[in-house]
């Protein structure tokens, strides 16, 4: 299984999907190769093949926040936004305390436009400067990019040292001085 993941780590998609399948064929009750193949299978934009391969790894270990976590992820990366919500719930719901399953939901809340519970969401685990950068992301991505620069001074106003707001917002900036185009140093 460490050398699958080393492979996939190097971007070496193709020899991490031979050992992923290799030991699932000999180790039918484990799920860990499902669970990996999985995550690989997200990465290559095989969400459909992704979300059997969860669900599958589900059935071996049902009590697994992180499973769970990731089939909301890629129902989420996928547009199954409700679906997405129903996942990530599970996982909140067995393990309280982790604030990528926490920040995950809040970007599937935000997504269906529910705003509000989206930042309460991102609250529980974060700053409040911390929100509303995660919130910035949630309006850039549905190009509302006024809103997503306002989220950033928000955040910088919170906490005038979060310098992912700060880098951000200047990334922001200079793509409108520059006409929309991208510069080479940024993202």
């Amino acid at each position: 299984l460490a050398k699958g993941m080393n492979h996939e780590r190097a971007g070496q998609y193709d020899k991490s999907r031979e050992i992923y399948e290799s030991l699932i064929g000999q180790y039918p009750d484990s799920s860990e190769p499902a669970h990996r193949l999985g995550v690989l299978a997200d990465k290559q934009k095989r969400h459909e093949e992704a979300q059997a391969l969860y669900t599958h790894a589900i059935k071996m270990r049902p009590g697994d926040a992180e499973l769970f976590n990731d089939l909301g992820y890629s129902f989420y990366l996928s547009g199954q936004l409700p679906k997405a919500e129903s996942a990530l719930g599970k996982a909140i719901q067995l393990e309280p305390g982790n604030p990528r399953f926490h920040n995950n939901f809040g970007m599937v809340l935000g997504h269906q436009g529910r705003l509000s519970d989206a930042f309460d969401e991102f609250l529980k685990v974060g700053s409040e400067a911390d929100a509303h950068y995660n919130m910035a992301f949630i309006y850039a991505s549905q190009n509302k990019i006024d809103d997503a620069k306002t989220c950033f001074r928000r955040a910088l106003a919170s906490d005038p040292t979060h310098s992912k707001a700060s880098k951000a917002l200047e990334s922001f900036n200079r793509f409108e001085q520059n006409g929309g185009q991208m510069i080479d140093d940024e993202f």
